[in-house]
Formats: C-alpha cells, sequence, structure tokens
C-alpha cells in the first residue's frame, strides 16, 4: 500500500463534516432516547460524557493546529518539517516551544555574523569553519532547522571533544545539546523519527492547522465581543441608576459608583460638544447619578434626545478610557518584555564565561609547555626553580589566610590547597630528574675532554 494511502488525512471538508454530523445527531438522538427509557440517568450521563469528551478533544485540535502555524513560523521551518522535528525533539524531552526557540536563535545568530561578521558565531567562523573548508555563505537563505543541521555538521567533522562541542552548541543556542543524539550522521535519527510519525499518521495537514486557526481566532473575537457586550450592559445599569444582575458580586461598589460617573459626565460633555445645548441646570442633572430614570428622560427629551443617546455616549467615553488603558498595559508589557530579553541575553552570555575561561586556561598551559620544551637544559631547570618559589608562596599564602577569623576556611580553599601542594611535589620530582640528567650531561663531557 502507498504511503499517501496509509497515511491518516486530518482536512476540514465543510460539506462532508456537515453531513456526517447530522448523520451522527440523528443516530445520538435516537440511542439516547432509546437508552434513556430503558436506562435511565446512567444512560444520559453517558451520553453527556460522550459528548464532552468530543469538546474537549476538539478544543484541543484548535489548540495544536494553531500552535503549530506559529512555531513553525517562529522556527523559520516548513510546516511539516516542523512536525517531524517536534516529534523526535520529545523524545529526547525538548518540548515543541523549546524546539522552536532553539531555531530561532539559530536563524539569528547565524543571520547576525552574515550581516556584521561579529556575534556569538564568530567563533565558529573563525576556528572551526576554515578547518573543514566551510564559509558563511553556505548557510545564506537556510530554515532554522537546516541551518543547525550544517553547524552540528561541521562541528562532527572538526572531532571536538565533548566539553568544546558542547560550547559550541550552547554559544547557538541555550539547551541545544540536548539535540545532539538527533543531529549525529546528518540528523539520521531526526529523520527516521519524523518518518516514523508521518506513517503513524500522527502529522497535521497544513491547510488543516490553517483551518484551526482560524477557528480560534473566531473563538477569541467572540470572547472579546461577549466581554465588550457584557461590559455595556452592566454599564447601561450603572447610567440609568439601577443594579446589575452581578451588582453583589463586585469588590468594591465605590470605585464601580466612581468609575459610572466619570462616564456620565464625560457623556454628557461630549453630547455637549457635539451641539446638544444643555444650560448649567441640566448639566448637573444629568452628570448627577442620583437623579431618576424619569427626570433623566425629561431633559433628555426636551433637548430633543433620548436616554438611550446619553448611554450610546457615556459608553463610548468609557471604551476611549478602556483603550487607553490598554495601551498603557501593552506598552508596559512590551517594557517588561524587553527587560525579560536583556536578562535572558545576559544569562546566555554568562553561561559561556565559564567554558571560554577554561578554553583560555588550557592554551595557556599549552603555550607555556611549547615554550619550555624550546629552552636549553639549564634553562628549563631554572624555570622549574621559578615555578617552585612560585608554588611554595602560594601554598604559604593560602594556609596563612584559609580560615582566619574574617575569612573562614572552605572547601575550595583546601582543594586549591591539595592541588597546589601535589603540583609541588610533582615539580621537584621533576627538578631532581633533571638535575640528575644535566649532571650526566656535564661528567660525560668532562669525560670525553679527558680522553
Amino acid at each position: 500500500m502507498a504511503k499517501s494511502e496509509i497515511k491518516m488525512k486530518m482536512s476540514l471538508d465543510t460539506s462532508g463534516v456537515k453531513a456526517s454530523l447530522k448523520k451522527a445527531k440523528d443516530s445520538v438522538s435516537k440511542f439516547a432516547s432509546s437508552s434513556t427509557g430503558k436506562m435511565g440517568a446512567l444512560a444520559t450521563g453517558g451520553i453527556a460524557a460522550v459528548v464532552a469528551g468530543f469538546v474537549a478533544a476538539g478544543l484541543a485540535a484548535v489548540r495544536f493546529g494553531k500552535d503549530m502555524i506559529n512555531l513553525s513560523a517562529l522556527a523559520n521551518t516548513n510546516f511539516d518539517d516542523f512536525q517531524k522535528l517536534a516529534h523526535g525533539a520529545k523524545t529526547v524531552g525538548v518540548e515543541q516551544d523549546k524546539l522552536a526557540d532553539i531555531l530561532k536563535d539559530t536563524g539569528d545568530k547565524i543571520g547576525d555574523f552574515l550581516e556584521t561578521g561579529g556575534g556569538a558565531m564568530a567563533d565558529y567562523f573563525e576556528n572551526i569553519a576554515p578547518l573543514i573548508g566551510q564559509t558563511a555563505d553556505e548557510f545564506r537563505g537556510l530554515s532554522g532547522a537546516d541551518a543547525l543541521q550544517k553547524y552540528y555538521d561541521g562541528l562532527q567533522q572538526a572531532n571536538l571533544d565533548q566539553e568544546t562541542m558542547t560550547f559550541y552548541m550552547e554559544a547557538i543556542a541555550s539547551d541545544s545539546t540536548a539535540l545532539i543524539p538527533l543531529l549525529k550522521d546528518g540528523g539520521a535519527a531526526f529523520k527516521q523519527l519524523g518518518e516514523e510519525a508521518e506513517n503513524s499518521g500522527l502529522l497535521m495537514e497544513q491547510s488543516t492547522a490553517e483551518s484551526l486557526k482560524r477557528a480560534s481566532e473566531a473563538i477569541e473575537n467572540f470572547k472579546t465581543k461577549a466581554t465588550i457586550k457584557a461590559g455595556e450592559i452592566m454599564a447601561m445599569f450603572a447610567i440609568l441608576g439601577g443594579k446589575g444582575p452581578n451588582d453583589q458580586a463586585l469588590a468594591d461598589a465605590a470605585a464601580k459608583d466612581k468609575i459610572a460617573a466619570q462616564s456620565r459626565r464625560g457623556g454628557v460633555e461630549l453630547l455637549r460638544e457635539e451641539g446638544t445645548d444643555f444650560n448649567a441646570t441640566e448639566m448637573r442633572i444629568l452628570s448627577d447619578m442620583t437623579t431618576s430614570t424619569e427626570e433623566l428622560t425629561r431633559v433628555m427629551e426636551k433637548n430633543g434626545l433620548v436616554l438611550w443617546d446619553l448611554h450610546e455616549a457615556a459608553a463610548y467615553i468609557r471604551k476611549e478610557e478602556k483603550e487607553k488603558a490598554a495601551e498603557a498595559a501593552a506598552e508596559a508589557a512590551a517594557v517588561s518584555r524587553r527587560n525579560d530579553r536583556k536578562i535572558e541575553a545576559a544569562k546566555k552570555e554568562l553561561a559561556l564565561v565559564e567554558p571560554l575561561a577554561k578554553a583560555r586556561e588550557k592554551l595557556a598551559k599549552a603555550e607555556e609547555g611549547a615554550r619550555v620544551s624550546g629552552l636549553s637544559d639549564a634553562a628549563k631547570l631554572d624555570n622549574m626553580r621559578k615555578q617552585k618559589l612560585y608554588l611554595e608562596y602560594r601554598i604559604s599564602n593560602i594556609e596563612k589566610w584559609a580560615g582566619a577569623r574574617r575569612r573562614p576556611k572552605t572547601n575550595e580553599d583546601e582543594l586549591e590547597l591539595a592541588e597546589a601542594k601535589l603540583e609541588l611535589v610533582n615539580l621537584k620530582s621533576e627538578m631532581t630528574k633533571a638535575h640528575e640528567a644535566n649532571q650526566k650531561k656535564i661528567k660525560a663531557g668532562l669525560e670525553k675532554r679527558g680522553e
């Protein structure tokens, strides 16, 4: 059987769905009628549970479709490919939203180097890429997933040790090290797990996901409209001097009355600005929250208006106030997000400092070893004497200050002291051997002269 025949299709054929639902509805109705007569409340409850299960599954599908559309776009990766990658990443504990962040960071940092020649990827393109004949232009235009795979392939080809591999992986994206088992050998595990997901019908078609995303947006819009309408109804109750059905549930009635009064006064001012010639007395009557409905109606009709006009004007003022508050909240949220990104960037930079310091320390030791190996025997012995004096001073200093009253001795002190003493013992042993070797050379030279 062909792959396309065994793949589970998840399309939203509207006409087919409507027909199937109608048929299912008729069947369920007949089943419910028959079962209720036979089993009473138990049958009714069972049907309710089945319906609730379908509703929950439907809402989960809506969320999944919307998330997959958004996350694949964030990762700059094909919709189907992202689903396959997400299925594989989950096997190593990386959820789909974290995977999207990793792929986005990969694209951002490589793009930064392509544009500026600097950033977090400078070390890779200066130290690793030249060793394997790779150029930065090879990354241009790649998706987030393809860029990460190519980046890891380069590291693997360079045959780095585990510590250095971790350093470079974390440099491109935090927690990307967890994906190494899937990225090995050209992403073989990623490909295998993705094919398994596709063959098992675990992938949603993009057209389905887009339909579900539109459904999600429609649901959110409906919720927003319902909330606004409920607010308008509550405001109307306040303007008319009555109490809303949920008035007793409000935590602070005084604050509610203050907001309603402000909206009422603003509405009266708005009607006046639009040409209604209220006199001072009428302004006071309309702005007073204790004025009866009959009096409000009389004043409005006297000026050629109806009471609903006052409600509409007050609601408009309230809407403007809400929009201003929403803008202020959005700006505060944007500032908070910017601060969060700065903090996250600082954490990532801090995570790079320790491995980089270790790498520099190793390099310094290697350079020192290369320098010493090029010295004469006498110069090497003299260099060892200097190292011995430094170690003795270091040990003395640790023993003098560690454990002092103002600075109690710590485990780090103990470890540093032990390491220094061990290094001194090894150095003395090397000095003895070097001294003996030097004496033998001198003796051999003297004997040769005597001949």
